[in-house]
């Protein structure tokens, strides 16, 4: 009888164990779940910024008569020094927008 006694116990301990392991995947598995919820939330709203800046642009570049990027999306050389410091500055700009919202 005793050793029925002990194998019970020692069944009821690995139940334990093992339960504790389900919790923890279960709230490892919540917590992800939230987390790509916000992610996607967060990529849903920084696509939707992206095409109102690239509205921007086009809006820009249409008053201006110049355009920064040809038709296969990709810069352009810039023609005179001062132009390329204007890149730059733009550049600039867009790399702290970029990090700013990274880091909130």
């Amino acid at each position: 009888m005793a050793s029925n006694t002990n194998k019970y116990e020692f069944f009821i301990e690995e139940l334990n164990i093992l339960e504790k392991k389900v919790l923890s995947y279960v709230a490892l598995n919540e917590e992800l779940a939230f987390e790509k919820k916000a992610l996607t939330k967060k990529n849903k709203q920084l696509a939707e910024e992206n095409e109102v800046l690239k509205m921007k642009i086009s809006e820009l570049e249409s008053k201006t008569g110049k355009s920064t990027f040809d038709s296969s999306n990709s810069y352009e050389k810039p023609t005179n020094l001062e132009e390329r410091e204007k890149l730059k500055k733009q550049i600039d700009l867009y790399i702290s927008k970029i990090d700013n919202l990274i880091s909130s």
